[in-house]
């Protein structure tokens, strides 16, 4: 396999992710925007202009994973020299690892995400709103903090502890942790 393969399979699960990601959130999206209060006053506009943009956030996602889907080749393609070969760890176990890694690593980002999200609808709070912050976080992003701190807590135990993850991965699996099988040339 030669890393312009990788990058395009990196490229196509990325997009996947963003593209279930997105689709699991658009109908709750999309009654919360059709739902929302339509007054003249300063909340209710507020209100409402918060649930568009986060509806255009999902609308958008949703089409950089389809696009990350239909045309990840080509971006790997610009991005990743041709003949690069590449050499992946050779034993089943580091293979875990590395996998434990990189799933901790995207589920950080995503918490990071979420908590971006927070903290910018904390750092737009109209000045005329005299709620403390917390309340104010967990009345309007209840759920991006919950998800945020969920998952950057998980991307953290998955990339901290993925030696020991991927061992007890193995235990379940009925393999010994040292028993790695080595690829066929």
């Amino acid at each position: 396999m030669n890393a312009r393969a990788i990058g395009e399979l990196v490229l196509r699960l990325w997009g996947a992710m963003l593209l279930i990601g997105a689709l699991s959130a658009l109908p709750m999206e999309i009654m919360m925007t059709v739902s929302a209060p339509v007054e003249a006053d300063p909340p209710g506009i507020m209100t409402r202009q918060q649930f568009l943009a986060t509806l255009l956030y999902v609308l958008l996602q949703a089409a950089i994973g389809a696009s990350l889907l239909r045309w990840g080749h080509v971006a790997a393609r610009v991005a990743v020299p041709g003949g690069l070969a590449v050499e992946l760890p050779a034993d089943e176990q580091r293979l875990h690892r590395l996998g434990f890694a990189l799933v901790g690593a995207v589920v950080l980002i995503a918490g990071l995400q979420d908590a971006a999200a927070a903290g910018y609808s904390l750092a737009a709070k109209p000045t005329w709103d005299e709620t403390d912050p917390f309340s104010y976080l967990m009345d309007r992003q209840r759920e991006n903090v919950v998800r945020g701190v969920v998952q950057i807590l998980a991307g953290l135990l998955l990339l901290a502890g993925r030696e020991r993850i991927a061992r007890a991965w193995s235990l379940l699996r009925s393999r010994p942790p040292d028993e790695g099988e080595e690829p066929s040339p």
